[in-house]
C-alpha cells in the first residue's frame, strides 16, 4: 500500500490540488497537516506518516505532496515548493554581524544587537560608536583592540540583561574601550548604579547575566544619584552612587583587562554615600578578575550631604571575589564632610572592601598605593583600611599589601577627634594568610584642638575564631598622630589585634610610630590573644 502526506497552507494553498496527485501517484491513504506562516498547526500527520512507511525513511530534501510505496520507496511528486523533513526544527546556525565606520552592514552597535540572534558574534571595527544600548541577548562582541575600538557615551554606556528578567544573557566582550558613561539615578531617582556597564539582578531576585570581559578597559565612566531623600535621620538626606567602572549583580570575569580613572561622584555635594569607585560587586553577584588591573579609581562625598565613602577601587556587597596574579592600586576613597561629632562620617578601604556578607580569595596579586582620606570641618574625621578591609572571610596568599594610606584630619579650632587605623588594612573575620608582604603602609591623624589617634601601622586583626598568618613580613610601616592642644596617640605601630591570631614563620619589625602634642601615648600593644609559632 501507498501511503501519502499533504501539507498545505490556509491561506495559499488547496490541499484538494495535491490529494488529487497523490491519487494519480498510486496512494491510497495520506495524511494532512495544516500551517499557518512557517509552522506547522501540527506535527501529527508526518509522525504518523514515517511510522507507516515499513523500513524507515531516511528524510532528506523533499517536494510535497509526496507518496511512500510499501517498502518505503519515495514516490517524489514535484510541487513548486520545496521543504525540509525533520523530527524537529533544525536550530539556526550562528551569524557574524559587522559593524564598522563604512562599508558593513551596521554602523553603530544598537542595530547590530537588533538584529542578533542568541548565539551570533558582533565584530567592531575601529572607531568611537555610541554607547547607551542595552544587550540582552547572548552574544560575543569582538572589537579591534581596546585602543582601536571605543564604545563610548549613555548612562551606563552598556547595560548587560534586563532587571527582573527570569532568563539573562551570557556574554563575552572582548577588545574594546568602554568609556564616557554617566549615570545618574538610574536605579533609583536617589541611587544611580554602574556609570560603564551594568549588570542588573535577575528575577527573584536572583543572579544576573553571565559576563566574560577580556582585553578590554573599562575607564573615565561616572555614577551619581538625581536627588536626595529623607534617610530617617533629621540630620542627613540620603543619596548613593555605586560602581563609577561597574556595577555587578551577576557573574562577572574580568581577564586581561584594565579598569581605571571611574568615578563613584559626590555630585557637588548631592550624595551622602560613594561606594566602589571602579567596580562595586552587589548582593547576588560574583566577581573573578584574572591578569587584571584596577587603578586610579576613586569614591568622594562632599559637604553638605556627604558623610561615607568605602571603596576606592572595589567594593563587594554581597558574593565572592575571586582575584589571581593581578593588581588593585592608586586608588581613593576620600569623605570631606561637615557634621557634628557624634554623627557617623568615614572613609574605609582604598583598593578594597570586603563586607560581612561577601568573601575573598586573593592570590598573586599587589594591593599598593591606595589612599582613603577623611575631613571635617564641623566634627570628627575618622578614615581606616588604605589597602584591604575585610568583614568576610578571606583567604590572601602570595600577594603583596605595600604603600597605602590612611589620613584624616580636623578643621583648625576644632575640637573633633582625628582618628585613623590599619595603613594596609583591616581583617576582621577569620582569615588565613600566608607568603604576603605587608611594608610601607601609613596612617596618619591630625587634630587641632581635640584627639590625635592612629592604631595599626599595618593590620588590625579582630578573628573570633581563627586568624593565621604564616611565612609574611610585616615591615617599615608607620603611624602619625599629631594635636595642637589636644592628646595624641598610637597603637600597634605593626599590628593591632583585637581577636584570635596566630603568627607562624612571620617577621614583624622596623615599624614606627611618632604621638605629638602636649599629652598622649607611643605605645607597641600586644594584647592576650597573639600567638606566636
Amino acid at each position: 500500500m501507498k501511503i501519502g502526506y499533504v501539507r498545505a497552507s490556509k491561506h495559499e494553498q488547496n490541499e484538494d490540488l495535491q490529494i488529487d496527485a497523490l491519487k494519480k501517484a498510486g496512494c491510497q491513504r495520506w495524511f494532512t497537516d495544516k500551517i499557518t506562516g512557517s509552522k506547522l498547526a501540527s506535527r501529527s500527520s508526518s509522525l504518523r506518516l514515517r511510522r507507516s512507511a515499513r523500513g524507515g525513511v531516511n528524510h532528506r530534501r523533499l517536494r510535497l505532496p509526496l507518496c511512500l510505496g510499501g517498502a518505503g520507496r519515495l514516490v517524489l511528486l514535484v510541487l513548486a515548493v520545496a521543504v525540509l523533513l525533520l523530527l524537529g526544527a533544525r536550530p539556526a546556525s550562528a551569524a557574524t554581524l559587522n559593524v564598522c565606520q563604512s562599508g558593513c552592514p551596521y554602523t553603530q552597535l544598537a542595530p547590530a544587537l537588533a538584529a542578533a540572534h542568541s548565539g551570533d558574534t558582533i565584530t567592531i571595527g575601529p572607531g568611537t560608536y555610541a554607547g547607551g544600548v542595552t544587550i540582552d541577548v547572548s552574544v560575543k562582541l569582538v572589537g579591534s583592540g581596546p585602543g582601536a575600538t571605543i564604545i563610548s557615551g549613555g548612562g551606563p554606556v552598556l547595560t548587560i540583561g534586563v532587571a527582573g528578567a527570569a532568563s539573562e544573557p551570557t556574554v563575552t566582550i572582548d577588545g574594546v574601550t568602554v568609556t564616557g558613561g554617566v549615570a545618574i539615578g538610574n536605579l533609583a531617582p536617589f541611587s544611580g548604579r554602574g556609570g560603564g556597564i551594568y549588570i542588573p539582578r535577575a528575577a527573584g531576585p536572583s543572579t544576573g547575566a553571565s559576563v566574560t570581559i577580556m582585553n578590554s578597559v573599562i575607564r573615565g565612566n561616572s555614577v551619581a544619584p538625581r536627588v536626595a531623600t529623607d534617610s530617617g535621620d533629621p540630620c542627613c538626606p540620603f543619596a548613593d552612587a555605586g560602581g563609577g567602572g561597574i556595577s555587578n549583580d551577576g557573574t562577572l570575569t574580568l581577564d586581561h583587562t584594565l579598569v581605571s580613572g571611574n568615578r563613584a561622584d559626590a555630585a557637588s555635594g548631592l550624595t551622602s554615600n560613594a561606594i566602589g569607585g571602579g567596580i562595586l560587586n552587589r548582593a547576588f553577584g560574583t566577581l573573578t578578575l584574572t591578569h587584571s588591573v584596577v587603578s586610579h579609581n576613586h569614591v568622594a562625598v562632599t559637604p553638605p550631604n556627604g558623610r561615607f565613602a568605602p571603596g576606592g577601587g572595589i567594593a563587594m556587597v554581597g558574593g565572592t571575589l575571586t582575584i589571581t596574579d593581578s593588581r588593585v592600586s592608586d586608588n581613593t576613597a576620600d569623605a570631606s564632610s561637615a557634621v557634628l561629632s557624634g554623627v557617623e562620617q568615614e572613609a574605609t578601604a582604598g583598593g578594597i572592601q570586603v563586607q560581612g556578607d561577601a568573601s575573598a580569595t586573593i592570590l598573586s596579586t599587589t594591593i599598593t598605593s591606595n589612599s582613603v582620606s577623611s575631613t571635617n570641618t564641623v566634627g570628627d574625621a575618622i578614615a581606616f583600611s588604605g589597602g584591604l578591609h575585610a568583614d568576610g572571610l578571606i583567604v590572601l596568599r602570595d600577594s603583596t599589601i605595600s604603600d597605602n594610606s590612611v589620613a584624616a584630619a580636623t578643621a583648625t579650632g576644632s575640637t573633633g577627634r582625628a582618628d585613623v587605623d590599619s595603613g594596609a588594612g583591616e581583617i576582621n573575620a577569620d582569615a588565613t594568610i600566608t607568603n604576603t608582604h605587608f611594608t610601607g603602609n601609613s596612617a596618619t591623624a591630625r587634630s587641632s584642638a581635640g584627639v590625635a589617634h592612629a592604631g595599626a601601622g599595618a593590620i588590625v586583626t579582630a578573628a573570633s575564631d581563627r586568624m593565621t598568618i604564616s611565612d609574611s613580613v610585616i615591615s617599615a610601616n608607620r603611624l602619625t598622630a599629631t594635636t595642637t592642644t589636644g592628646s595624641a596617640s598610637v597603637q600597634g605601630v605593626g599590628i593591632t589585634n583585637l581577636g584570635v591570631l596566630t603568627l607562624r614563620n612571620t617577621s614583624v619589625g622596623d615599624n614606627s610610630g611618632t604621638a605629638s602634642g602636649p599629652g598622649g601615648l607611643a605605645q607597641v600593644w600586644v594584647p592576650v590573644g597573639l600567638g606566636v609559632d
